[in-house]
């Protein structure tokens, strides 16, 4: 960590985005967003490609759309593959609100699998699966699927817990219609008993979906039960991941004040230790943790949090003095009671 902090402050791009790289992960140094965004910014200007790529980023997490394409795109067109897969993001998804455009998105997943990236060729076999910005075609749909399998399943043999996930992710996923129902569970456990956050928190997530799918009261509880384990491991790094996560699931964590829906003793028990995930990463300075624990301070929920608009504003602040804008406009809407 010295070398690299030498070598940034004299200037040296790549240095300056490994430095930027250690304090967004939180690598040797406390975690900082803005210092991360600092050290990737100096590399960015300099023209460098995962600076600049590393800075969209962090201005798609701020929700500053314009500027997060523009940098981003200006790591894709330099080959940067990371860059590359978050273009498909933007434009094949639609993400952050953005205009989706299949033609392009496409565009950029087979730049990316030109490359032999592995994420490109999971990209444009989902493309060519589904029709979207390429002519329909399933037998070039598993050729890309193929090459992403073989490229992961050789690392996840070898113990590598992101080629792990991969598998987990290809297996259960939108792909498993293209012939091949694999084994989802085996390979997230590998990874998660390994300690690996996503892992952890796919896990967590397989199990909601079972939860969601099952009509078994004891099965169900079973399932939240293994949810909130495995959710709670990834929690205890601190980890950011877990926050998105949750919000993939309002039905169970929404504010609820006022429903009439009646809430099963299982699912009381795992709100509140939703509560106590978010309010937990929050404390680690999470900024996403920090806005949702805000949100239901300020919208109340039944039998887990009474309505507290100072409490509120207590965690809103907290995003925003690390210059999150999100926080300082729903800080600006709420009235103090």
């Amino acid at each position: 960590m010295v070398h690299y902090r030498a070598a940034a402050e004299q200037d040296f791009a790549p240095a300056q985005a490994a430095l930027g790289q250690a304090y967004f992960d939180g690598a040797g140094v406390a975690r900082n967003q803005q210092t991360a965004f600092n050290w990737f910014w100096e590399s960015a200007v300099q023209g460098n490609g995962p600076g600049q790529h590393w800075t969209g980023h962090i201005y798609r997490l701020r929700r500053q759309f314009d500027q997060a394409l523009k940098w981003i795109r200006k790591a894709a067109e330099q080959g940067v593959a990371s860059a590359q897969n978050s273009m498909v993001k933007i434009y094949g998804y639609e993400m952050g609100g953005m205009t989706g455009s299949n033609l392009e998105a496409a565009k950029w997943a087979e730049r990316a699998a030109r490359q032999g990236d592995v994420i490109g060729f999971e990209n444009l076999a989902y493309f060519y699966a589904q029709g979207l910005g390429v002519p329909k075609n399933m037998e070039t749909a598993r050729h890309y699927f193929g090459l992403a399998l073989a490229k992961n399943e050789l690392k996840a043999i070898n113990g590598d817990p992101e080629a792990q996930v991969a598998l987990g992710n290809l297996y259960g996923g939108w792909a498993a219609d293209l012939g091949d129902d694999g084994d989802t569970m085996k390979w997230y456990l590998h990874a998660a008993s390994r300690g690996h956050v996503i892992s952890q928190v796919s896990l967590g997530s397989l199990f909601m979906s079972m939860y969601t799918k099952s009509n078994i009261r004891r099965a169900k509880d079973t399932y939240l039960n293994s949810t909130l384990y495995w959710w709670r491991k990834a929690a205890e790094w601190g980890d950011g991941y877990v926050v998105s996560n949750l919000m993939m699931y309002p039905y169970l964590v929404e504010p609820r004040t006022g429903s009439d829906q009646p809430i099963g003793r299982a699912e009381l028990q795992f709100q509140k230790e939703l509560f106590s995930l978010m309010k937990m990463l929050a404390d680690a300075g999470n900024e996403e943790a920090q806005i949702y624990l805000a949100i239901y301070y300020r919208d109340g929920y039944d039998q887990i949090v009474s309505k507290d608009s100072q409490m509120a504003v207590f965690w809103l602040s907290r995003a925003a003095d690390r210059g999150n804008r999100e926080a300082s406009r729903l800080m600006g809407e709420i009235e103090i009671e």
